[in-house]
């Protein structure tokens, strides 16, 4: 791989001195050869010559070697160290002729050829050991200078003392032949080597010694063969011996005198361009203080030219102090602090002071000392600290930047803009922020952005963009104009902030505060704000607006036979249905629970509106799959008021709907009611008749009264009902009929019919101390048993009153279409209730719908017949026919029946003969007080075939 290299060398200086020596040496080899340049013995005074050339050299590359400080590395040292040996050796060669005086030993050919061989292969051997060298050789240390200065000396004595006394160490023959071709070897292989590395690391004294090592093969050559009768080859070994000794001092030149100061003028030259170019202020003082050098950079931060700062002293650019302190510091620095640092104030040549950092470092030539002070501008410095801290922030600010020119094409973007927007830098780099752009901003938005930015110089607010990738999203976004000197626009700052996160979760916030979160319809807050815009665009159109009431009829019963979430996906169906019947004008909100609120604006009369209400009934009570292929049912009753035909605020046109959607549900459910006044006035009447029960029950207002029961057949009292009183202080006594079924829907009915519930077991457990054994029977309100707590309200009652109770002695009368309306909800009280030993009256009976598929699910201990049917039964045979009818159900269920409202003897005989034995009515007795009841049992077990008309 490095033969390609090799002609390399051969290029060079050495090199064509190699290849001219070697074309010399072929000539002359042929010349040798064909005898041309005549025959006889050498020329002995020209070797003689040849001989000490080369002992000089040999020298001189030892003393060139060892003064080289710098360069005594282990292989030079060893290099020189060798040709000491060989200058010494060369030497006893030359004295060594046969024609010199004894030499220590008498002088001969033998003597002078091995000391001359000795010579040729030790420095073959250094040649070839330096062309092994390390490629990163290391100085040398003291004790290994001196171990190789004394082997080479060692080794000059050994083999002097082994050569002097022998003239016939190498004998002439076969080996010495051989042993001739050694140094040849050698050398060859040296400069093979050499070549390989000048071609490898360029260094110019390999390629000197590679020649040398070549041309000293050359003149090996001369010397193994006589090549003709002449002598002359003797005389060329010598010639070209002393040519490749003088070229390798050529290459000790070049490694150790020419190569340190080429890289000692290049260092010059590069420190000079160093302080030339550098932006610190660099200059040297002498030891009194004076300025004798300085670089461009200190001259021109003073505000001088480099001669003028060469005429000053420290004091006239320092102001910490006068002369005699600036000699006084400079002292101390050269006793004690040869480095300082510190900062300082320097006056300009304009007088102006700057603020500078200041170091110091004391310097010694073998004929001068002198400072090396370095000046740095701070104010440079922190301003370049205030643009690096800049750009740190650009780089690592949690927001995104972007600076466009004044042309508006993006100049530079940092990391956070790049992951906000999704476009890497590239991408986005020269081209128009109006890349971003989503389309959800109209050319009136951007326009009042650069008015803003033109005329002020900055613009704020929220703007919605889109990402690489099509997402849009919202930033926080503020552009300020960057303006030169002369108040041009240069360029555009914009600082964003990404708030899609934060909108998102305005918008949620939004959405659940004006949204019913169950069907998306807005809520209460949302429809009042509707409202109020509805009727302030009616007041400028003069059209007619409609405020509609809603509510489910049937909803509860859905809830509870099918489950909530059946009655969720009721309302979200129904709010479906509600919405694909607006115009884009209505509104459709859920107030809670199954209640939802319509406005229909802009109606032209009140017949527009009906029809509207017509098509929410009929698309309500269209049946709904909700579980399964099971169809349920429900309706809607509707209440509405009409703007500005009623003419209140909005908060009272909401509260009329819903007063007309109270009377559409007296009405019968599954219709509308328009609001007028006489209906307001009707339940403001129903609201103060209301508080006044209240009242009047906090007032003790409020009594029992019990009606008995009575077994005809037997003549025996099986029970009484209580029946509440209200003795009212100005209408005198009210029965019940006269303020109950204003009670119904409101929550006052919990309370008065606990106070019933609690007034009658109070009651029947003072008879029963008394040794009264009465069944007593309360009345319920269907709004007490669709409570889900009611059989724990019944049990916490019995155990604080009547804990005595006896299974049967209580029965609870529910009617006929409470049971029916939540027949689920009231079965599973019964059950509760009846494991307390609790019976139960199904009170009405006859009056409802379905009454035979319902009854087979409830579990009742009584029917009780309508005195409806009761006392018309003698006069009507339809209602004879129901009272045989219901009297055969009850025995067909093994259930007691009870007629109620018995007025006559002939009523009794009649249903007596039905087969109707238990009885309750006028014709048997009214409903008194507790304390008549027992003067009044007392009487009846003394004529109990009486007749109590």
């Amino acid at each position: 791989m490095y033969i390609g290299r090799f002609p390399s060398a051969f290029q060079t200086q050495p090199g064509r001195l190699a290849l001219i020596a070697t074309l010399l040496a072929a000539l002359a080899g042929l010349m040798l050869r064909q005898g041309l340049l005549g025959n006889g013995p050498g020329n002995i005074p020209l070797e003689t010559v040849f001989e000490i050339v080369s002992v000089i050299i040999g020298c001189m590359i030892t003393a060139l070697a060892w003064e080289s400080r710098d360069h005594r590395s282990p292989a030079t040292l060893l290099f020189s160290s060798a040709f000491f040996a060989v200058a010494w050796l060369n030497l006893a060669h030359l004295l060594s002729y046969p024609s010199m005086p004894a030499f220590f030993t008498p002088s001969g050919a033998e003597k002078a050829a091995n000391f001359g061989f000795a010579a040729r292969l030790t420095a073959a051997v250094a040649l070839l050991v330096f062309a092994l060298r390390s490629a990163q050789p290391q100085p040398a240390k003291p004790t290994q200078r001196r171990l190789l200065l004394a082997g080479a000396i060692g080794y000059t004595i050994l083999l002097t003392w082994l050569l002097l006394p022998l003239t016939e160490v190498m004998p002439a023959g076969p080996f010495k032949s051989t042993a001739s071709w050694l140094p040849m070897l050698l050398n060859g292989m040296a400069a093979v080597f050499l070549a390989r590395r000048f071609a490898t690391h360029g260094h110019p004294f390999d390629a000197w010694l590679a020649s040398a090592s070549w041309v000293m093969l050359l003149a090996e050559l001369f010397g193994v063969d006589n090549w003709s009768n002449s002598g002359l080859h003797d005389l060329l070994a010598h010639a070209f011996k002393a040519l490749a000794y003088l070229l390798a001092y050529r290459a000790m030149v070049t490694h150790i005198v020419h190569h340190p100061y080429e890289r000692l003028a290049a260092e010059s030259s590069r420190n000079q361009r160093i302080l030339e170019t550098s932006l610190d202020g660099i200059h040297l003082i002498d030891m009194q203080g004076k300025v004798i050098d300085s670089n461009p950079a200190f001259a021109e931060m003073l505000g001088y030219t480099p001669e003028e700062i060469r005429q000053l002293h420290v004091a006239d650019l320092e102001t910490a102090g006068g002369p005699g302190e600036i000699a006084a510091i400079i002292e101390r620095l050269h006793q004690d602090e040869p480095n300082a640092l510190f900062e300082t104030r320097l006056r300009r040549k304009d007088g102006s002071l700057i603020d500078a950092e200041i170091a110091i470092s004391m310097a010694r030539l073998p004929d001068q000392e002198f400072l090396v002070v370095a000046a740095r501008n701070l104010a440079d410095r922190k301003a370049k600290d205030s643009l690096r801290l800049a750009g740190q922030v650009f780089q690592h600010a949690h927001v995104g930047l972007l600076i466009t020119d004044a042309d508006g094409h993006i100049v530079e973007v940092n990391p956070t803009a790049s992951e906000i927007t999704g476009y890497p830098r590239e991408e986005l780099l020269g081209k128009l922020p109006s890349l971003l752009k989503s389309g959800q901003h109209d050319e009136n938005f951007y326009r009042g952005m650069w008015t803003s930015l033109l005329a002020n110089g900055f613009w704020s607010g929220e703007i919605c963009n889109r990402r690489k990738n099509g997402e849009l999203y919202y930033e926080l976004l503020s552009i300020t104009s960057i303006r030169n000197r002369a108040d041009q626009h240069i360029n555009y700052l914009a600082v964003f902030s990404d708030i899609t996160r934060r909108k998102m979760a305005e918008d949620r916030m939004r959405k659940i505060a004006h949204f019913d979160a169950l069907t998306g319809l807005p809520n209460r807050l949302l429809l009042a704000d509707r409202l109020d815009q509805a009727i302030a665009q009616n007041q400028r159109s003069g059209k007619l607006l409609a405020i509609c009431f809603m509510d489910l009829d049937g909803f509860k019963q859905i809830n509870d036979s099918l489950g909530h979430e059946a009655g969720d996906l009721l309302l979200k169906e129904v709010a479906v249905r509600l919405q694909g019947l607006l115009r884009g004008s209505d509104t459709v909100a859920r107030l809670g629970g199954d209640e939802f609120v319509m406005l229909l604006t802009n109606l032209s009369t009140e017949e527009e509106c009906c029809q509207a209400l017509d098509r929410v009934l009929h698309s309500v009570a269209t049946p709904y799959a909700l579980v399964g292929d099971t169809l349920s049912e429900v309706s809607v009753s509707i209440g509405a008021t009409l703007y500005p035909a009623d003419s209140s605020d909005a908060d009272t046109l909401l509260r009329h709907a819903d007063h007309a959607m109270y009377a559409a549900k007296q009405a019968g459910k599954n219709c509308y009611q328009l609001f007028d006044s006489r209906m307001e006035q009707r339940l403001q009447a129903r609201h103060d008749t209301l508080r006044r029960v209240a009242r009047g029950l906090t007032a003790g207002q409020f009594q029992l009264h019990y009606q008995p029961k009575v077994d005809c057949r037997d003549n025996r009292v099986v029970g009484v009902e209580a029946l509440i009183r209200w003795n009212h202080p100005i209408l005198g006594e009210l029965t019940p009929n006269e303020f109950l079924p204003l009670l119904e829907d409101d929550d006052l009915a919990l309370e008065l019919g606990e106070w019933v519930f609690r007034e009658a077991l109070r009651q029947g457990n003072q008879w029963q101390s008394e040794g009264i054994d009465l069944c007593i029977s309360v009345n319920a309100f269907p709004r007490q048993l669709q409570r889900p707590n009611f059989p724990e309200v019944v049990a916490r009652a019995v155990a604080e009153i009547w804990p005595s109770l006896q299974p049967g002695r209580l029965m609870i009368e529910i009617t006929e279409s409470a049971a029916l309306r939540e027949l689920d909800s009231v079965q599973k009280a019964i059950q509760e209730c009846r494991r307390l030993g609790i019976a139960f009256s199904l009170d009405d009976f006859g009056t409802g719908y379905s009454s035979l598929s319902y009854l087979r699910q409830l579990t009742v201990d009584e029917l009780k017949i309508d005195q409806s049917f009761v006392r018309d039964m003698l006069s009507d045979s339809e209602n004879m026919s129901i009272i045989n009818g219901l009297i055969g159900l009850g025995a067909a269920f093994g259930l007691k029946v009870v007629a109620e409202g018995v007025e006559t003897e002939a009523h009794i005989h009649r249903l007596h003969e039905l087969g109707c034995d238990i009885m309750q009515g006028y014709g048997l007795a009214r409903p008194m007080p507790a304390s008549q009841i027992v003067p009044w049992l007392r009487d009846f077990s003394t004529h109990p075939t009486r007749s109590y008309a």
